[in-house]
């Protein structure tokens, strides 16, 4: 495939259901640009042309910049008013890219200390190469599994402050719940997500002991992009041969049971500019090696009966609902066991990952829903 001509693409917002913001590439119609729309069997190494304007077009403009300011406003206005409860304990700050664990300093907070990773609403480098988890555990004595939180957030946007009152409320259903940050795009190409996703798992399970987590009882929850990079988990964790072929270090810490939140588990589905910023340099080529990308674009191809029971959670009134139904064929072709459940249905208002708002009725028959669902595994 020759290199893309002259194309113009022009990069827009506009606010959707739940003052959430859905950023949209209005395409010129041309021969090209056709191409561009349906990516379905196209050769990685052929995407690297057809995609190239567009992505140059974009790293100009750098709109994550306003995206991050806008989504973490939303946020703040979501959780402005929230408190965190008393029956939860929280050990904040952990890392897990330090080698080994020390008792030292590790004690809960009553209140939360927080300690941002970066800037949550601008632009510093520093915000995506954060590597700080937290752990929230029920007040009350006793033998808890453990819950992994993969968050959302386009893989460019989010970090574990923006989940707190999501993991503290699990917690208080009888989890102890991780929450932790990965590094973003554009700053962190794939599969620097990925590969945290890894480390992350691997320190939990060297470090179980000490840390008081029970990591043979382990569950995965993630949404949006925490949802994908949850699939991707199972998917290399499940498959040695596949995680030799990749050039990034791996986890093999399988979890019983996952929960897959309002999730896009094609990428060649939603070609959007979160897709390029997380796989393309800003001259328009892979910024991984090709075997890595193929993986991350056709992570569903890979899927085999390792994979665990899942609980697949769509909005009716979410724009992704649709990207569900790869997973869900998937699911039925490799005889995994899931459970599909749609919500909002009476609620225009719960659109794309309405969860989190743990104030939110219908988040809180959600929430409740998923973690039965978890401890029919333990």
């Amino acid at each position: 495939m020759s290199s893309a001509t002259s194309r113009q693409h022009l990069i827009s917002f506009k606010k959707v259901k739940g003052n959430n913001m859905k950023f949209e590439i209005d395409k010129v119609v041309t021969a090209e640009t056709e191409r561009c729309s349906d990516l379905h069997g196209v050769p990685v190494e052929d995407m690297e042309a057809l995609l190239h304007d567009r992505i140059v077009s974009e790293y100009r403009g750098e709109a994550w910049k306003d995206m991050r300011h806008q989504w973490g406003a939303n946020d703040a206005k979501r959780d402005g008013d929230k408190t965190l409860s008393d029956d939860v304990e929280i050990y904040a700050d952990l890392d897990y890219k330090t080698p080994g664990f020390k008792r030292e300093g590790f004690g809960h907070v009553k209140e939360y200390a927080s300690v941002q990773s970066g800037n949550i609403s601008g632009n510093k480098s520093d915000y995506a190469s954060n590597s700080r988890f937290d752990i929230y555990k029920p007040v009350k004595p006793g033998a808890y599994p453990t819950l992994v939180n993969i968050h959302g957030g386009g893989f460019f946007y989010g970090d574990k402050e923006i989940y707190k009152f999501y993991c503290a409320d699990m917690a208080r259903r009888g989890f102890n719940v991780v929450n932790f940050n990965y590094r973003l795009s554009p700053e962190n190409k794939y599969p620097a997500n990925i590969e945290d996703v890894c480390a992350c798992m691997n320190y939990l399970k060297e470090n179980a002991d000490e840390l008081d987590l029970d990591m043979d009882k382990v569950f995965l929850t993630g949404d949006s992009a925490g949802a994908y990079l949850s699939v991707l988990y199972c998917v290399l964790a499940g498959d040695k041969k596949l995680r030799d072929k990749v050039s990034f270090a791996t986890s093999a810490v399988m979890p019983r049971a996952v929960a897959l939140n309002c999730g896009v588990y094609d990428q060649r589905e939603d070609p959007g500019s979160m897709l390029f910023w997380t796989l393309f340099n800003s001259d328009g080529s892979l910024a991984a090696e090709k075997a890595d990308s193929v993986i991350f674009l056709d992570t569903l191809t890979y899927m085999d009966g390792t994979f665990p029971p899942a609980y697949v959670m769509v909005s009716v009134n979410d724009d992704l609902k649709s990207k569900t139904d790869s997973l869900i064929s998937k699911f039925k072709e490799k005889n995994v066991r899931f459970t599909y459940r749609e919500y909002g249905a009476e609620h225009p208002e719960n659109g794309h990952v309405f969860h989190i708002d743990v104030t939110n009725p219908e988040a809180v028959e959600c929430n409740d829903a998923e973690a039965e669902f978890f401890k029919r595994f333990i």
